[in-house]
């Protein structure tokens, strides 16, 4: 008997049914792999036990599963000496070889990483969702989306110096997901601490402004 072996790929629409268990799902997958060119699959519950490492009598509770949700079609042929039992899916998983599309990327340094970007499945294809990073790709991206923010090249400097000085973490020690975020609250927190200082500030002083008081009033 030929095997259309596929690994490990599941389809998304079966991946993501809650109606059906892991152990369903899986002998699903192993019914399928052994079925090519429309024949029926003549797999045992010993195989499928094995496999899963249930009893012959979880295995065949399954497949009763899935017949009566009409997902396995079960025909069991008398011949002599005993009985022959076929198994078949209703309909055809997913045979498409997923392609994956990756968008250019700059070249990773020190506390970069590429796994809070999480792949987007779709039924022929894989992406990446490159909208949000976790760091700027340079110091003059930082610099242009600050300005953009009305800020300047100083308060761009000291976000960079800091978060990398914290390996671009948030508090708690969690990856930053979008650095653009981060941004626009540093700007916040330095607009409220600026508004929020009150008393001495020697930057508003200098030494002959301090004269023209004493001499002037």
């Amino acid at each position: 008997m030929g095997r259309d072996f596929k690994g490990v790929f599941i389809p998304a629409s079966l991946y993501l049914d809650t109606s059906i268990s892991w152990t369903q799902k899986i002998i699903m997958v192993e019914i399928d792999s052994f079925t090519k060119n429309g024949l029926d699959c003549f797999v045992s519950n010993l195989h499928l036990s094995k496999l899963l490492g249930l009893s012959e009598s979880g295995v065949e509770k399954s497949i009763k599963g899935l017949v009566d949700k009409n997902l396995v079609v079960r025909k069991i042929t008398k011949k002599a000496g005993g009985s022959h039992r076929t198994l078949k899916l209703t309909h055809t998983l997913l045979r498409v070889t997923p392609v994956v599309k990756c968008e250019s990327h700059p070249p990773l340094s020190v506390g970069d990483t590429h796994t809070s970007v999480r792949p987007t499945i779709t039924n022929t294809t894989i992406t990446n969702n490159t909208y949000k990073k976790g760091k700027p790709s340079s110091l003059k991206e930082c610099v242009e989306y600050f300005e953009k923010l009305g800020s300047n090249l100083e308060e761009a400097e000291k976000f960079v110096d800091w978060y990398d000085s914290v390996g671009w973490k948030v508090k708690g020690g969690n990856l930053i997901k979008d650095w653009k975020a981060c941004a626009r609250q540093w700007k916040r927190r330095n607009k409220q601490n600026t508004h929020g200082k009150k008393g001495f500030n020697s930057d508003n002083f200098s030494p002959e402004g301090i004269n023209d008081f004493v001499n002037n009033g």
